[in-house]
């Protein structure tokens, strides 16, 4: 028999997604980067403060490395009207709604996309959130909250 080729691309670089939802409208917030730097994450959460400028907010973050860089903790400093939740180690999906967006983002982005450059996973990422996440119902359906 004959087994079927499959093409590999060895391209370098990534794309890095940083996602907030808010649980209450289901308005999606994302910014996409190259690194995992805590001043990649600033742009995140200037992004949510500029969108509730007058409004208490509270995030809901696991231990991610970005969460508790020093960047960031001067940020939270700085923004006493945005407090945090820690959510426990290894807490899982059922402790935090984002991991059931980040699982559509997948299906929808990267399970079983072969791309030839690292420009149209960032592209197939921004229409992901341009088509879908805009759906603010789907959104909230996907986190079980509906």
């Amino acid at each position: 028999g004959e087994y079927p080729e499959l093409p590999l691309r060895d391209v370098h670089g990534k794309c890095v997604v940083f996602g907030a939802i808010d649980l209450h409208t289901g308005r999606s917030f994302s910014h996409l980067a190259k690194s995992l730097s805590g001043a990649e994450q600033l742009r995140l959460l200037d992004q949510i403060v500029a969108a509730y400028p007058e409004q208490r907010i509270l995030l809901i973050w696991d231990n991610g490395p970005t969460h508790r860089n020093k960047k960031v903790t001067a940020w939270l400093q700085a923004h006493p009207q945005v407090a945090c939740f820690w959510l426990p180690p290894y807490c899982g999906d059922q402790a935090n709604p984002i991991e059931h967006f980040w699982k559509w983002f997948r299906e929808c982005v990267t399970h079983n996309h072969l791309f030839q450059t690292v420009e149209e996973l960032f592209a197939a990422a921004r229409r992901f959130f341009e088509d879908f996440a805009s759906d603010r119902a789907a959104v909230l359906s996907r986190l079980g909250l509906m």
